[in-house]
């Protein structure tokens, strides 16, 4: 059974192109969870300094 250079060529586009939309996919969830990392200890640092400063002017 004799193989076309067309086919294996599509072959070689179809895993290159997945192998990019895996690298792409992996770089919108990294910066995806890098947002929500920096998100949350803002708000956490400021609930942090809230409870530090009203403990400190209850004392």
């Amino acid at each position: 059974m004799p193989v076309g250079i067309r086919s294996v060529g599509r072959f070689f586009l179809f895993i290159a192109g997945g192998i990019a939309v895996i690298v792409v996919g992996f770089f919108m969830l990294r910066g995806n969870m890098r947002m929500w990392d920096r998100s949350r200890p803002d708000v956490d640092d400021d609930d942090d300094d809230a409870d530090d400063d009203a403990t400190a002017d209850g004392n």
